[in-house]
C-alpha cells in the first residue's frame, strides 16, 4: 500500500519528449501521476480517444489548445495560470507559444467515461472559494461536473498558518508551485511533489509568506476534519465558493 511520501522533482529523471524534456512520478501502487514539462515553442502533446481523464496547468507561457470534435476543430490559447481539462474519450492537440512549462496529472485508475470533450480555462479557473483564515481555492474542475470526475484546483495563501487535520476519500497529489509548506516532519520547497493516499490524515503548515500549490484527485472525494465527523463533499458549492467560468472554450 502506497504511503505519503514527498519527492522533489529535481530527483526525478528527466527525458525528452515532443519539444522538450518531461519529468514524469508516480510512487509505487499509486494511483495518481504526475508529469511537469519543459517545452521549447512548438514542443506539445497529444490525446487519443483511448486517454483517460487528464488534467493540465499551464505554469509559465502559453498553449495553443486544439479539440478535433465531430463536428470539427476547436481552438483557444490557454495563458499562465490557466487549466485545460481533457475528458476521456476527446481527440485533442497541445502546443507551446514560445517556451513554456506544464504540470499534467492523470490516473493509471480508470473511472468511467462522463465525456469526451476539452475545457479550456483562464487564470480565474470556474469556481473560487476561501475562508476567513486567508487560504483561498481557484477550482478549474469539482468533480461535479457531469463530464468529468476529476478535481483540480490552485490553493494559495500569503500568511503563515496552521490548518486543520483532515483526511480525504481519494488518493491525491500535490504539486508546491511557491512558497513552503511541511506536513509533520516533512518540509517542502517549491517543486515539491507530495502524493497523499486516500484516508492518511494530514495537516499543512504554511510557511513564512504562505504557499501556492496545485491540488489533483482524480474523482468525487469527501473530505472528513474530526476523526468521527460527517465527511464533506469536496467542490465549489461545499466550500461556500461562487463559479468564475473564466472559460475560454
Amino acid at each position: 500500500m502506497a504511503k505519503l511520501s514527498l519527492t522533489p522533482l529535481a530527483e526525478v529523471a528527466a527525458e525528452s519528449t515532443a519539444g522538450g524534456t518531461s519529468r514524469r512520478f508516480s510512487p509505487d501502487g499509486y494511483s495518481l501521476w504526475i508529469e511537469v514539462l519543459d517545452l521549447e515553442s512548438g514542443g506539445g502533446l497529444t490525446w487519443a480517444p483511448a486517454d483517460g481523464d487528464e488534467a493540465v496547468y499551464v505554469v509559465a507561457g502559453e498553449a495553443d489548445v486544439t479539440e478535433f470534435g465531430p463536428d470539427g476543430r476547436r481552438s483557444a490559447c490557454c495563458p499562465t495560470g490557466g487549466a485545460v481539462i481533457v475528458e476521456q474519450g476527446a481527440r485533442a492537440a497541445l502546443t507551446s507559444v514560445g517556451r513554456g512549462q506544464l504540470v499534467r496529472f492523470g490516473s493509471t485508475d480508470p473511472v468511467g467515461v462522463y465525456g469526451h470533450g476539452v475545457n479550456v480555462f483562464g487564470p480565474r479557473g470556474w469556481g473560487f472559494s476561501g475562508d476567513p483564515a486567508g487560504t483561498h481555492a481557484t477550482w478549474f474542475s469539482d468533480s461535479t461536473w457531469e463530464s468529468t470526475p476529476l478535481t483540480l484546483l490552485r490553493v494559495e495563501r500569503d500568511t503563515p498558518r496552521q490548518g486543520p487535520a483532515h483526511h480525504h476519500s481519494q488518493d491525491e497529489i500535490i504539486y508546491l508551485l511557491d512558497g513552503s509548506i511541511s506536513l509533520g516532519s516533512l518540509e517542502a520547497e517549491p517543486g515539491a511533489i507530495l502524493c497523499i493516499p486516500a484516508n492518511v490524515r494530514y495537516r499543512i503548515t504554511a510557511g513564512p509568506v504562505g504557499y501556492r500549490f496545485l491540488n489533483y484527485r482524480s474523482g468525487p472525494a469527501a473530505q472528513v476534519y474530526e476523526r468521527d465527523s460527517a465527511p464533506q463533499l469536496e467542490n465549489v458549492a461545499a466550500r461556500d465558493g461562487h463559479l468564475t467560468d473564466d472559460r475560454i472554450l
